[in-house]
C-alpha cells in the first residue's frame, strides 16, 4: 500500500506542476527579493536501527547547528538548509544499556518553490518545487571493536509542497509555513557487511572505479524518505528575522544491511537580511 499511495503523491504534484507551466505567467514587471543567511541550532532527537551495526534499536538526544540562505519574493522561494548534528544513541534494551553509540550527521537541502497564485486556498499561500537533500550519517560504536564504525550516504531528488499563512501580531508580519517533501530518484552509499568499505572498494580497491561503483541507484522500493517541517518566521522592523522551526525527516534503505533512521530536529536561528 505504501508505494501507491507515494505513486499517488507523486502524481497530484506532477500535476500541479504542470498545471502551473500551462496556466501560470510571469509578469515583466522585475521582482524584487528577500535575501537572508541563517545561523542558529537548536535540539535533535535521534530513533533507528542499522543492521550493519546492531539488531537493537538505538535513540537519544543532541545538538545540532543550523545555517543557509533563504531568498523569497511574491512568485518563488529558494531555501539552501545545512544541519550538523551531533548524538549519543543508546538501545531500548535495559540488559545493554551500558552499550552507547556516537552519531555525527550533515545534511543539505536545497529547495525551489513556486508560488500557485491561481489556487490559492484563502488565505493559505500554495506553493509547489523541487529539493535535492543529502544525508550524511557516521556512527562510531564504542564498545564494538570488529564494526565499530558505519555509515551510510544517501541523497534524493524530490518534489516538494509549502502551504503559507501569513498574518500580523504586534506590528510584525508572521510566516506560518508547513511543507512536505518526498523523493522521486535516490543514490545511496552503504559499508559491506561486517567491513566498514564498501563491497566495490574492496573489489577495486581505494581508486576512483571503486568509490563510482559504490554507489548504488535506488527505486522508491529500496528507498523511502519523507521530511516535513513546520516553522514560523518572524519579521523585525531592522529587516532581520527570527525563525523557530520543527523538522521531522525518515529515511530507509533497503541493502544487504538494511538501516532506517528518523532525526526530529527544534531549531532557532537569526535570519540576517542582505538587502
Amino acid at each position: 500500500m505504501i508505494p501507491k499511495r507515494i505513486s499517488l503523491i507523486i502524481t497530484i504534484l506532477l500535476m500541479l506542476i504542470s498545471y502551473t507551466v500551462v496556466s501560470q505567467t510571469k509578469q515583466n514587471t522585475t521582482i524584487t527579493a528577500e535575501n537572508y543567511i541563517l545561523c542558529g541550532g537548536g535540539y535533535t532527537y535521534s530513533y533507528g536501527r542499522d543492521r550493519g551495526v546492531s539488531p537493537l534499536i538505538y535513540k537519544g538526544s543532541g545538538a545540532t547547528f543550523y545555517t543557509g540562505t533563504y531568498s523569497y519574493n511574491t512568485e518563488e522561494v529558494y531555501k539552501f538548509d545545512v544541519f550538523i548534528s551531533y548524538n549519543k544513541t543508546k538501545p531500548n534494551h535495559a540488559e545493554v544499556l551500558n552499550s552507547s553509540q556516537q552519531m555525527f550527521r550533515v545534511k543539505t537541502d536545497y529547495t525551489y518553490l513556486y508560488h500557485l497564485q491561481k489556487i490559492d486556498i484563502i488565505p493559505i499561500q500554495v506553493y509547489v518545487g523541487g529539493t535535492w537533500q543529502t544525508n550524511t550519517v557516521t556512527k562510531f560504536h564504542e564498545q564494538y571493536s570488529n564494526n565499530s564504525f558505519n555509515y551510510d550516504i544517501a541523497s534524493d531528488i524530490g518534489a516538494t509542497t509549502m502551504f503559507r499563512r501569513k498574518f500580523t501580531l504586534f506590528n510584525h508580519l508572521i510566516h506560518a509555513d508547513f511543507q512536505i517533501a518526498i523523493p522521486l530518484f535516490a543514490g545511496y552509499v552503504r559499508p559491506g557487511y561486517a567491513n566498514s568499505s564498501t563491497k566495490a572498494v574492496l573489489v577495486n580497491g581505494s581508486s576512483l572505479k571503486g568509490y563510482i561503483n559504490s554507489i548504488k541507484f535506488a527505486s522508491l522500493k529500496k528507498y523511502r524518505s519523507l521530511q516535513t517541517q513546520l516553522s514560523l518566521n518572524y519579521f523585525l522592523k531592522n529587516g532581520n528575522s527570527f525563525f523557530l522551526g520543527y523538522c521531522w525527516n525518515y529515511y530507509t534503505i533497503q541493502s544487504h544491511n538494511p538501516v532506517y533512521q528518523a532525526f526530529h530536529s527544534i531549531v532557532f536561528s537569526t535570519n540576517f537580511n542582505l538587502n
